[in-house]
């Protein structure tokens, strides 16, 4: 049932990017997700997600080259970073979710070998953007459907509480106390 839950997500984040790839914007939601399922599980259940949706992506978009699994490589080292950091309320994954967002479409950047600086400006704005609001919105989202589903094996979802000012309360009660 994990193993099924993860590939819905997956997929249905690779089908919403390759819509909004045809829209004409880039949109990096399989990253937000490769994220989640690196907190969810582990880095190397990431990395085999990074590089199933990189694969799958490049020949959807018939590309001879496989960039995708090279610029998901982003969520991997943000999750990698943040590994023991403890996520209290959704507002908290903003920050890595705009991390993801940059380094994403820097790689796609350097990757793609295109010159256009001004492109690569906006690309930055739109993604860390895009990624300090997504991020948050995808970790509440999948945390319901996960505690809907009831899985077991998964003890506790990313957030270890969905209200924020309660969590940080809690924290300064406990500072205060020692």
């Amino acid at each position: 049932m994990k193993l099924l839950f993860s590939c819905i997500i997956l997929l249905v984040s690779i089908l919403l990017e390759l819509f909004s790839g045809s829209w004409g914007f880039a949109l990096v939601v399989s990253a937000y997700v490769i994220f989640y399922l690196c907190r969810l599980y582990s880095v190397g259940i990431g990395f085999l997600a990074a590089m199933l949706a990189g694969f799958a992506m490049d020949a959807a978009y018939g590309r001879e080259e496989s960039i995708m699994p090279l610029v998901l490589l982003a969520p991997l080292a943000v999750a990698y970073y943040f590994r023991k950091e403890p996520f209290y309320g959704a507002l908290e994954t903003a920050m890595p979710g705009m991390l993801i967002g940059l380094m994403s479409s820097l790689l796609a950047f350097v990757c793609s070998f295109d010159e256009d600086y001004l492109q690569l400006i906006f690309s930055l704005i739109f993604n860390a953007a895009a990624g300090c609001v997504m991020m948050p919105v995808l970790v509440l989202a999948l945390d319901a459907f996960l505690n809907m589903l009831n899985l077991r094996g998964i003890t506790s979802p990313l957030l270890a509480k969905l209200t924020p000012f309660s969590s940080h309360l809690d924290r300064y009660k406990a500072n205060e106390s020692r």
